[in-house]
């Protein structure tokens, strides 16, 4: 039904997001092995859904000043709906990931591949979107706003592409603080 761009219940769309958002985690973390595998299959999951409790309020607010006519719960159905998508767009990238990784490609390149992979299933998602509200602005500040929430979500909660701790041998389920995204976005710019 999402393929075809129908809204599947609350549930179903929770279900195929642990599900499929956890294997693209499972293949990506293969790339250290051992407990990164664990942390990605929890840490995507947790990632995505936490960036939409986070930026939710903001989103559907937005929408319903720019004229949606959705209730608040069918805006959650919807944003869940686009998780769903996002996770099985991610889950297609699964075997080409997995690919990469035995290929081997290095720590960057596979970075590079990550991100590329979220982007097209994220566009995805938006598609569907426009498809659903019928307002081209709606999903343009969905992808910022969400995409702000996430990708600051992402900079808290990295690595992503096991890093090994040259103290302890181990990759650590996340870094210490240091900034925010924005910073090192501009210092890599830079």
């Amino acid at each position: 039904q999402l393929v075809h761009g129908q809204n599947i219940s609350s549930l179903h769309a929770s279900i195929i997001t642990i599900l499929f958002a956890g294997l693209f985690g499972v293949v990506l973390g293969t790339f250290v092995g051992g407990i990164q595998i664990l942390y990605l299959f929890i840490k995507l999951r947790f990632l995505m859904g936490s960036a939409l409790l986070i930026s939710f309020t903001t989103l559907a607010t937005l929408s319903l000043l720019l004229g949606i006519k959705k209730s608040i719960t069918e805006l959650w159905q919807i944003a869940l709906n686009l998780l769903a998508v996002t996770a099985l767009g991610l889950a297609s990238f699964s075997l080409l990931l997995g690919f990469y990784i035995i290929y081997p490609l290095n720590h960057d390149q596979v970075l590079i591949a990550t991100v590329a992979f979220f982007v097209a299933a994220g566009l995805l998602a938006l598609t569907l979107l426009y498809r659903w509200v019928r307002n081209p602005v709606v999903p343009i500040i969905w992808l910022i706003v969400y995409g702000m929430v996430y990708m600051q979500m992402c900079w808290l909660l990295r690595p992503w592409v096991g890093v090994i701790d040259p103290i302890h041998g181990s990759v650590p389920i996340a870094r210490a603080n240091s900034g925010n995204v924005f910073n090192a976005l501009i210092n890599l710019i830079n």
